[in-house]
């Protein structure tokens, strides 16, 4: 679960309305439950908004059209919100290092030992990360992350694009649709 906050978090941090990171984050909040999400995004299909946009609108409305979950959403998004407000993203290519510190002060959600080491690692490769954005560098760690992750799931079977998994190394590989002649 830490490193999906993290992941969401840094996402977060690249972009405010992000629909994805705000439905990770509240998915992985104990107290919120499937029901309150599914109402958000009713809530954002029925007035053709993003479920980033909602999720925005209702902090800067208090929370006043949501029903189900309300208090421990407005909690959460109030909680992720001011981390984003008291977070600034340096402008140098020491990212890495820059969560690590982060996230040992308590500011960005902890990082584990396996995601250290990595950051450190990407770190060190200056000729390969001077040149990133920073949101170029949390597309590049966020699957080596989930990778991370995962690998500690014994009998997990990911599922994912060819685009998702360039660059992976995996023992096998299923393409679904491919025939003979």
């Amino acid at each position: 679960e830490n490193s999906r906050e993290l992941i969401g978090t840094l996402r977060l941090l690249i972009n405010r309305k992000d629909s994805l990171a705000w439905w990770t984050l509240l998915k992985i909040t104990t107290g919120i439950g499937d029901t309150a999400v599914e109402r958000i995004y009713d809530m954002a299909r029925t007035l053709r908004l993003s479920f980033g946009d909602i999720i925005i609108r209702e902090y800067e409305s208090g929370f006043s059209n949501i029903v189900t979950g309300k208090i421990k959403i407005a909690e959460r998004v109030n909680q992720i919100t001011r981390v984003l407000e008291n977070v600034s993203v340096p402008e140098s290519a020491a990212w890495g290092k820059w969560i690590i510190e982060q996230s040992r002060s308590g500011v960005l959600p902890r990082v584990t030992e396996g995601v250290e080491s990595l950051l450190e690692k990407i770190d060190s490769w200056k000729d390969t990360v001077q040149e990133l954005t920073f949101g170029q560098y949390v597309n590049q760690i966020e699957p080596l992350i989930k990778d991370i992750t995962n690998a500690k799931t014994p009998g997990l079977l990911r599922i994912m694009t060819l685009s998702r998994s360039k660059g992976l190394t995996v023992k096998a590989a299923i393409i679904a649709g491919v025939e003979d002649g």
